[in-house]
């Protein structure tokens, strides 16, 4: 069964008043440690309701959403029924919305798409850095990323522009539309792609599937075929949490 959230904070919790004050200057982790000693005394689900929303206020869209996985390890096994609208809101976040809409709009990809990617990527975290160097909320290499800039004009082009969201996404929006080219639209071989490199892409293709569904189920690196799929998914989340009737 889902978990019962309440989003309702109990008035008289005092540590529920100190989190607020705290928020209120600006000390949001001070304020999240002051919930969850609060939601330990209490029980209940109403403080991770709290700290997930005081973490999106805050501009911490990754921390939040973790709490939230945390929470509701499931969640992908339940209908929007089954969990409260902020809850969702929060596993499924849309920040930077005005940029990526535009240049989303500008390579003629589904928004909701490019959320998608960018949650799997980097859970909307500006400053994410990988281990292999990928930077930024669509996680782009510094030598991809200054190819790029060099066809978008973009002038005086450093690694560390990659960590401005509107760059990032101006050409992380640009290599997924590139991708979706190569591979004659096929979302599924440009997600690949994107994940593992064209060459491991192209490699892969040389067996005979029967349609593209076998091709994601065959591909050999589990990170990338999960990697695939989470998106996907995450694309039909987006879409039905915020498409307008």
């Amino acid at each position: 069964a889902p978990p019962n959230f309440s989003l309702t904070i109990p008035p008289d919790n005092l540590r529920a008043q100190k989190s607020l004050l705290l928020e209120n200057c600006g000390l949001t982790d001070f304020a999240v440690r002051e919930l969850q000693a609060a939601g330990a005394e209490t029980g209940g689900n109403w403080s991770v309701a709290q700290i997930a929303k005081l973490l999106s206020d805050s501009g911490k869209y990754n921390a939040a959403i973790e709490t939230l996985k945390r929470a509701t390890p499931r969640y992908y096994a339940y209908s929007p029924a089954d969990l409260p609208r902020q809850i969702w809101e929060g596993l499924f976040p849309r920040p930077y919305w005005d940029p990526l809409k535009r240049h989303a709009g500008a390579n003629q990809l589904d928004p909701f798409l490019v959320a998608s990617l960018i949650r799997q990527e980097s859970e909307f975290n500006p400053g994410a850095v990988s281990p292999a160097n990928a930077v930024g909320l669509m996680q782009l290499l510094p030598s991809v990323g200054k190819k790029l800039a060099r066809e978008a004009r973009v002038r005086g082009f450093n690694s560390g522009m990659l960590l401005d969201p509107e760059i990032n996404i101006e050409l992380g929006t640009r290599y997924l539309r590139h991708l979706l080219e190569k591979y004659d639209g096929k979302l599924e071989y440009a997600l690949a792609a994107y994940n593992a490199g064209s060459e491991r892409v192209d490699a892969w293709r040389n067996h005979s599937y029967r349609d593209i569904h076998e091709f994601v189920e065959s591909i050999p690196f589990t990170e990338t075929r999960e990697y695939v799929q989470a998106i996907v998914r995450n694309q039909e989340m987006y879409t039905q949490l915020y498409r307008t009737p």
